[in-house]
């Protein structure tokens, strides 16, 4: 569903994208892994997010996307999944909040125009 997650995400996840698009569930173990190991594995949350989108699991994936936040709330990109994410679920305002703290961090303008179109294609979806 959402394309724009690989096209913009950390080179973890574009380097396992094609686990993470046809075997989201087996992504979701190896990163659960991941995340014993190291917690504060930033990218993990990220990609393991990215896995649950895949499978439609908005909350999970909204809950990944936000501890890839705490760990660093610099990263645009965090911000940018998880307001897509917050869209499919139907809540426009907080994903109207990230889309504004991407922009604020400095996503370009290219990948904020793609993000909007992405925002206005999964409510038409809903």
């Amino acid at each position: 569903m959402f394309g724009f997650i690989i096209t913009c995400s950390k080179s973890s996840a574009r380097e396992y994208s094609s686990v993470l698009i046809d075997q989201p569930q087996r992504a979701i173990v190896d990163f659960d892994e991941a995340i014993k190991l190291d917690p504060m594995y930033e990218d993990a949350h990220f990609s393991r997010g990215a896995a649950y989108v895949e499978l439609g699991q908005y909350q999970q994936a909204v809950n990944d996307f936000g501890e890839a936040i705490r760990l660093d709330p610099k990263d645009a990109i965090n911000y940018v999944v998880r307001a897509l994410a917050y869209t499919a679920m139907g809540m426009d305002e907080n994903a109207l909040n990230d889309v504004d703290k991407a922009a604020e961090l400095g996503l370009d303008s290219e990948r904020l125009e793609a993000l909007n179109e992405n925002i206005e294609g999964i409510k038409m979806e809903r």
